[in-house]
């Protein structure tokens, strides 16, 4: 699925303080996009986000993404949220995290992720 993004867009991140959300907020915020977004508590994630100029609100109510063109949520949103169902009623593209990375991750081929798995602690007796 290709994601047709400008630059103008206004990026919306439903569950922010997560670190898969998290990290591909700061990529979008690299790449030139305005990126916000809201979270239900504030954490790690969270503070340093705020450290690099991205406006986030804690807790999540409709009126969080007024200005937002494109929402990307966490698989950890419930169908009830309320940012998600005031999204729905006006009709802004919605996308889960993992297809908006594939989408940044198609069109820029220098991101790469990797995972390797951990050694075997040695064990103590």
């Amino acid at each position: 699925m290709k994601i047709k993004l400008a630059k103008s867009e206004i990026i919306h991140f439903i569950g922010i303080g997560g670190i898969g959300m998290s990290g591909l907020s700061l990529i979008m915020k690299g790449k030139g996009f305005k990126v916000q977004g809201s979270d239900i508590a504030n954490n790690k994630n969270i503070e340093r986000l705020k450290k690099d100029k991205i406006k986030i609100t804690i807790g999540h109510k409709k009126q969080n993404i007024n200005k937002a063109t494109i929402i990307v949520i966490s698989s950890a949103i419930k169908k009830n949220n309320p940012e998600f169902i005031e999204a729905k009623k006006k009709q802004l593209p919605i996308y889960k995290r993992g297809e908006m990375l594939a989408n940044i991750v198609s069109t820029d081929k220098k991101y790469c992720s990797c995972w390797f798995p951990m050694e075997k602690q040695p064990q103590h007796h």
